[in-house]
């Protein structure tokens, strides 16, 4: 149990050091949390990293080629030695933000389940897995909903890493 908290406040000190490497965070003392996995004991091809990323004109960093939360999810598997997979959606989101932004506030208005054009064929397999997506809108893009739906009662041990600033 330990390692566990210790391997997350590493994990979370990595993370803020990537995303933002101009700030001190080597003062920052991580808050520990109480999960119930030791992840030394999982094997990485048992760990799982799933996400959904936007690339493109992003707000403030303008035009990106790779989404933050696809950078955060490729170094979580990097140091778990886990497998990634990429959310994507059968119809792409606009390049503009803007756009972008008015569609996500239409799918959660209407409470849409947008198809998935990437599917995990073998969750059952695995013992972990990471979640990771941006806020759009005080929620979860709506896509994330659509992998619920297919996870359930798939996954033993489920782990969210989520993404500000929220869009609106």
């Amino acid at each position: 149990m330990a390692f566990l908290l210790i391997k997350q406040q590493i994990i979370r000190h990595k993370l803020l050091q990537l995303l933002h490497p101009r700030r001190m965070w080597h003062k920052v003392k991580p808050k520990a949390s109480n999960t119930s996995i030791d992840l030394k004991t999982v094997p990485g091809n048992k760990i799982l990293v799933a996400y959904f990323s936007r690339t493109g004109d992003n707000y403030a960093v303008g035009n990106i080629s790779k989404g933050n939360t696809h950078i955060v999810a490729d170094a979580i598997a990097k140091d778990l030695g886990a497998k990634t997979f990429e959310i994507k959606t059968v119809k792409q989101y606009p390049a503009n933000y803007r756009e972008t932004t008015q569609v996500a506030q239409q799918e959660r208005s209407s409470n849409a389940r947008p198809e998935m054009a990437t599917k995990v064929d073998n969750m059952q397999d695995y013992d972990v897995i990471f979640l990771g997506y941006p806020i759009w809108w005080s929620d979860m893009p709506m896509v994330i909903y659509t992998l619920w739906k297919a996870m359930i009662l798939r996954v033993k041990q489920l782990f969210h890493f989520v993404l500000l600033p929220v869009m609106c």
